[in-house]
Formats: structure tokens, sequence, C-alpha cells
């Protein structure tokens, strides 16, 4: 298992690699929205000399982008990045490309569980045992989807770290596919439209709208008591909502871990889960 660091900056990246944990390989990208990506030169600068391997990840995109966004993949394809498509639509278009390059990921926006909804285990609640097991599969796992996705090429998938998905996740890999963990940050909801657009009334063609949002933070707290025991505080990254989690790594079969929040918890099982390989 190897060690990633999901970083939204190049200086973000630095302060991660002062604090004298150095990861192999270093994410880079969004989920939601394509302006606030960084640069791969700035990331690569900021890197300096330690022996890193970068990894994209391509946001959703609309139609208005579709054509920027491939080009971009495609670049990065060809320079040897490995990439993570979160877009039906790219991934359709990307797949007469797959395979001839660098290996190419579903991300976390195409593969999901009921588990990675924070009231996923009240709707599951009253099920059987059985539909409860159920539920809590990879949406990946279905055999036609795979058979599907290996003929595209698909070298594996993103998900976020949740130990009753992880028999699904077994099972998938033992079918060869690859499985990159988070696992500190889950996706809680993404937005089609988005929300730091509307509440600063930036939707002006022309009208630049990433000095509101890249390296700013928003916090999200519910108003409903209800709510706040769910999910006390969200991170509202562009179009996304991020929900933080406590690091706990209790399989050992993900190719890759990724953290985002570069703390003393992050620290913590990033040596648990060194001390686990080399022992």
């Amino acid at each position: 298992m190897e060690i990633g660091f999901y970083v939204k900056s190049a200086e973000q990246l630095k302060e991660a690699l002062e604090r004298g944990i150095n990861p192999q390989w270093i994410m880079f990208g969004d989920y939601g929205c394509y302006k606030r990506i960084p640069e791969l030169e700035e990331l690569q600068q900021a890197a300096g000399g330690v022996d890193v391997k970068f990894h994209y990840i391509s946001p959703k995109v609309n139609m208005g982008v579709m054509d920027y966004e491939y080009k971009k993949v495609l670049s990065f394809l060809e320079q040897g990045l490995a990439v993570s498509i979160n877009d039906l639509g790219l991934l359709y278009k990307l797949r007469p490309d797959m395979g001839k390059a660098s290996p190419v990921y579903l991300g976390r926006l195409l593969t999901k569980s009921v588990n990675r909804w924070v009231w996923g285990d009240l709707h599951v609640a009253e099920e059987e045992d059985k539909a409860k097991e159920y539920f809590a599969q990879n949406n990946f796992y279905q055999q036609e989807k795979m058979e599907l996705f290996r003929n595209w090429n698909i070298k594996g998938i993103e998900t976020t770290v949740f130990q009753k998905e992880e028999n699904s996740l077994k099972k998938i890999k033992e079918q060869g596919f690859g499985i990159i963990g988070y696992m500190d940050q889950t996706i809680a909801a993404i937005s089609r439209a988005c929300p730091i657009v509307r509440d600063r009334k930036l939707a002006v063609k022309g009208r630049d709208c990433s000095s509101y949002c890249v390296n700013q933070e928003y916090v999200v707290t519910p108003a409903n008591l209800q709510q706040k025991e769910r999910y006390p505080k969200l991170m509202l990254e562009g179009a996304v909502l991020m929900k933080s989690m406590e690091p706990a790594v209790t399989w050992d079969g993900y190719e890759k871990a990724v953290f985002s929040a570069l703390d003393a918890e992050t620290a913590a099982c990033i040596k648990e889960i060194l001390g686990r390989h080399s022992s």
C-alpha cells in the first residue's frame, strides 16, 4: 500500500512535505469545478527534489468545458500521469484513448454505496441482514459493470474508506481492479451549480470567481439539531460538500491510502500503515 496526499494548492503541498512525511503520490484536481485545480507545474516545483508521482482527479463537467477537459486529461495521460474520471460523458469520450497510455480510474462520484450517505444507516435500519449487506456494497461490484469497464481498460476505482464496504472491495480486487482508498474525507453532496457563485452573485459572463474559492474555506453548519448530530461540520469546496472522518485503515488491500487533512491524526495513521507493511 502506497501513501497519497490529496492537495488543493502548491502551498498546501509545501506545508505537507515540511511535516516530514513524504508520500509516494500527489493527488490533485477537483470533483466539481475545473477552475479550482492547481497547475501541475506549480505542484512539481513545490515538490522540489521529493520523489513523487502525480495522479489527476478530473471533475464533473458540463458540455461547455467538455472539450477543454478532454484535451487536458489526454495530455496528462500522454505525460504518464494516472487519472481519475468523475463524469460519465467524459469517460465515454475518452474510451478510444484508454489503455494506450497511463492508467484510468473511476472517481468517487461514480463509485458509491449507501454507506457514504450520512443517513445511510437509518435508511436500511429495518431491512434484513442480507439487504443491509447488499446496500453496503460498492456499486462497482456488479459483474456486468466490471466486464464493461474492463473492456474499456479501466485500471481501478476510487472510494471512501468504510469498513462495511470492504467485503465488496475485496471481491472487486479479486477481479483484477485496483482500489484507491480516501481515508479521512468523504463526499457528502455535490451541486450542479456552484453555491459560492450564487451566493456571491458571480454568475456574470467573463467574471472570475476563482479568487472567492481557491484557498478559501467555507464551513457549513446545519441549523437542525438532528442534522448537527449527524454532521456537525461540512466543508464547502466549490460545488462539493465534504465531510471529515477520523482516519483508519482496517484492510490492507488498498493500492493507495490517500489523506486530505495533513495533521497529527494523519501522521499517526500513516505511521501505522507503514509499520504494518514493514513488519
